[in-house]
């Protein structure tokens, strides 16, 4: 069984470290600059924004908020992510414009 990973072109991604993983992966990478093709930018967008609601002064709350911002991320918002990033998949395929 092979696992696939949806890499976007973070130099991280293209470590050395990582070379002998790929024998166990199937790597399905992102085309370049295109954010709107990959659904974790989605949800890293609105945990960001739950997030910075909240002021945090230590290491615990700051703990704590992040707890609390993905307690707010629901499966609706899961499934909306990937119906956006399909829409401009399929836009990519017929050569439009992305924005």
């Amino acid at each position: 069984d092979k696992f696939v990973f949806f890499w976007d072109n973070a130099k991280i991604h293209q470590a050395n470290i990582l070379k002998p993983l790929t024998s166990y992966l199937l790597i399905c990478p992102n085309a370049p600059y295109s954010p709107q093709l990959n659904p974790i930018e989605q949800l890293f967008g609105i945990w960001k924004l739950f997030f910075r609601q909240h002021q945090t002064e230590n290491e615990e709350q700051v703990v704590q908020n992040i707890i609390q911002s993905c307690r707010k991320i629901c499966s609706n918002h899961l499934l909306s992510f990937t119906k956006h990033s399909i829409h401009y998949y399929f836009d990519c395929l017929e050569k439009k414009n992305l924005h």
